[in-house]
């Protein structure tokens, strides 16, 4: 039953797996019974990380739309515009599914694809970490490294200090 509606799930309309589903299944599944990503990090900063992206994946905003384009551009993988839904857990078994997927590529890689993705399209530190206080300190240490963009008067001082 779900917790939110009580609706009986057994009744939920099936999907046949997508190819690699299982392979996909059992890379999560490998990093729960661990406890561990990429052996240095916690699991369940794995899990907050991954949301995160899954955030970036479905924002309105058209920075986030222009981080799709790229993924769609360089790796042919498919960004379509799914539902309007905010709500991660109300959207359809497949639309989570194809958002998972995603994610979790650009984590495979890590943290070169998702730094390289930010990069081309200017994502700042700040969109990346904005109202997310939950994400672990080495993420935000890697984002305040990595994509540190800087403004005006920060340039400007460092013009200043060049030219001295």
């Amino acid at each position: 039953m779900c917790a939110k509606c009580d609706f009986d799930l057994c009744k939920s309309p099936r999907y046949p797996p997508v190819i690699g589903t299982i392979g996909f299944q059992t890379k999560i599944n490998r990093i729960i019974e661990t406890e561990r990503w990429r052996g240095e990090h916690l699991s369940y900063e794995y899990f907050d990380i991954l949301y995160q992206l899954l955030k970036f994946l479905r924002s309105e905003s058209k920075v986030f739309d222009t981080f799709n384009s790229l993924i769609t551009s360089s790796e042919g993988l498919r960004v379509s515009k799914l539902s309007t839904e905010k709500d991660f857990g109300k959207i359809s078994t497949v639309e989570r599914e194809h958002l998972l997927r995603i994610a979790t590529w650009i984590l495979e890689c890590w943290p070169d694809r998702f730094i390289e993705l930010c990069k081309a399209v200017n994502l700042s530190t700040y969109s990346v970490l904005k109202d997310r206080k939950s994400l672990p300190t080495w993420f935000r240490t890697l984002a305040q490294k990595q994509l540190h963009l800087l403004s005006a008067s920060e340039k400007s001082i460092l013009k200043k200090k060049h030219n001295e």
